[in-house]
């Protein structure tokens, strides 16, 4: 389940109801600024394959996982 108080996506366990995690809301009018940029992102990250998309996803993890 997802709620948006205010500028904020909480989003919630459904089992438990716990919080889970919480995130910025994008507003409405920078959702097509960022559509923009991903639409011209998609190309340089199609042409990684499927081998090299799972190694940029593997480091994004790392990271996360090494800032907690």
């Amino acid at each position: 389940m997802i709620e948006a108080p205010g500028d904020r996506l909480v989003s919630h366990d459904p089992a438990t109801g716990a919080v889970l995690g919480e995130v910025a809301a994008t507003p409405l009018e920078e959702v097509g600024a960022v559509l923009a940029r991903v639409r011209f992102a998609q190309p340089a990250w199609q042409e990684r394959g499927y081998h090299g998309r799972a190694i940029a996803l593997m480091r994004w993890r790392d990271a996360i996982r090494d800032d907690r």
